[in-house]
């Protein structure tokens, strides 16, 4: 009788683990795989400790813990999010300093699982261990200091911020792929273009305006200011950290219809 009543608790198990986990596809019902294996590992504690075990580990709640911590510890983990992205969207979390990525515009209604909690669990590693490895250090300076006026910026040129390295508050700067944040944002920029403007160079149709200003502890932004075709636009890069990395991106908001929802250079690289 004792091997029918294992084989019988194996195969009760098995179907009901399945079903735990077909229930995540759901949406809102995903709520109600992730706590059954915390009831089933009650059940099974009297019957069979080994699978009262596997209920009690094995379970969504407790996988989708795993793969942040991990990711945390080897400096690869980032916050997640659901909904069309818009400008700023991939910035790097204020409290955090965690990279960001988005799930798709499609909500099912299970991202309470594999975004939230993925960021609960996050933000609570951040709280007893501390920053991520690798993540920028440095003054994070409020968005109205980044779009607004800069009376005292200085002029950067357009050759050295193409070669990836520029002078900021007297002292080398190395900007992490220049050429291609000078591409996205300014892609009839050419090295002869001097900041701040030639009179040759800033004609109505292709204008540019490269200013760099100096945050200390390591953090430093670079402003392009372009017009194409009378169009001004003004995209603000903030970096930090040694070697510098790209932060976030910031944009007047009368411009932010105008700008591309993703980032050339991804913020934390």
């Amino acid at each position: 009788m004792e091997e029918p009543r294992k084989r019988f608790m194996a195969v009760w198990a098995v179907v009901a683990f399945a079903a735990c986990w077909l229930v995540m596809g759901l949406g809102p019902l995903s709520f109600l795989g992730a706590v059954a294996p915390f009831f089933l590992a009650v059940y099974f504690w009297r019957r069979s400790k080994g699978w009262s075990l596997v209920f009690g580990l094995v379970n969504p709640l407790v996988l989708t813990a795993i793969l942040p911590v991990t990711g945390y510890f080897r400096g690869t983990a980032a916050l997640h999010f659901h909904g069309l992205p818009g400008p700023g969207s991939f910035n790097l979390d204020r409290e955090t300093r965690l990279p960001k990525i988005g799930g798709g515009c499609v909500v099912d209604g299970s991202e309470w699982l594999g975004d939230d909690w993925h960021n609960f669990v996050l933000r609570g590693c951040v709280s007893v261990f501390g920053p991520m490895k690798g993540t920028p250090s440095g003054p994070y300076p409020d968005e109205e200091v980044l779009r607004g006026p800069w009376p005292e910026a200085e002029w950067v040129k357009v050759a050295d911020f193409n070669k990836g390295e520029i002078l900021v508050g007297s002292k080398s700067r190395k900007v992490p792929q220049g050429q291609r944040l000078l591409k996205a944002y300014a892609p009839w920029a050419e090295e002869q273009q001097a900041s701040p403007p030639d009179p040759m160079w800033d004609d109505e149709e292709f204008a540019i305006r490269l200013q760099a200003k100096d945050f200390g502890g390591g953090a430093f932004a670079v402003r392009i200011g372009t017009a194409y075709a009378g169009a001004p636009l003004e995209t603000t890069i903030l970096f930090a950290g040694e070697p510098a990395r790209v932060v976030g991106y910031f944009w007047p908001k009368e411009s932010r219809s105008r700008v591309p929802r993703f980032p050339p250079v991804r913020p934390g690289t």
